[in-house]
């Protein structure tokens, strides 16, 4: 099943993909 874990790591993914459209500094303010 989904653990806390899992939806983090989907978060961080979703980061990721949103980082080429985003400038770094924004993607982690």
């Amino acid at each position: 099943g989904l653990s806390m874990n899992d939806f983090i790591i989907a978060a961080k993914i979703d980061r990721v993909k949103t980082s080429d459209l985003l400038p770094k500094k924004r993607v982690w303010a």
